[in-house]
This record gives C-alpha cells, sequence and structure tokens, in this order.
C-alpha cells in the first residue's frame, strides 16, 4: 500500500547497551513526506538508518514503500547538511 508503520519500535546498537529508541511509532501514508526534527541524541538518526536498512530488503516492500523510504532518507540528509564554513582565526 505504500505506507510505512513502525509500531513500539525499540532499539539499541549492541545488546546490553541503552536503547537509542523506545517504544517509538511512526505512521508515513502514502505519497506523505515526513522530517524528522528534535535535539541532538533524541534518535533522528537512528530512526533513519533503521528505514533505511528495510531498503536492502526488496521482496518484503513493494515499490512504493521503498521509493517512500528513500523519500524519508533524502529529508533526513537534507535537514542534516552543511550550511557553510566558518574560518580558523
Amino acid at each position: 500500500s505504500g505506507e510505512i508503520i513502525l509500531e513500539d519500535v525499540s532499539f539499541a546498537y549492541r545488546e546490553g547497551s541503552p536503547e537509542v529508541l523506545h517504544n517509538v511509532s511512526l505512521h508515513v501514508a502514502p505519497g506523505q513526506n515526513v522530517a524528522l526534527v528534535g535535539p541532538t541524541g533524541a534518535g533522528k538518526t537512528s530512526i533513519a538508518n533503521l528505514v533505511a536498512d528495510f531498503l536492502f530488503l526488496p521482496p518484503l516492500l513493494s515499490d512504493s514503500e521503498i521509493d517512500l523510504m528513500r523519500k524519508l532518507v533524502l529529508l533526513i540528509l537534507l535537514r542534516f547538511r552543511p550550511r557553510g564554513l566558518l574560518p580558523e582565526r
């Protein structure tokens, strides 16, 4: 159907380490654009990485679901692109 649904997702990078995501739920409708915003350490990159990992599971996803995930990852990457350089003193 082209939607992305995460329900009560928890994630830690290593077994036994603290969870970086705890009971996160997300619903993205087909054609919907989503931006993840929040302070440093809130889990934006972790969510983007988890969603991007699904791009390597094409038998489980339709073309529209994969396209939607690519858009989500692109929005996140655009959010964190460098805006300029500060010269050293």
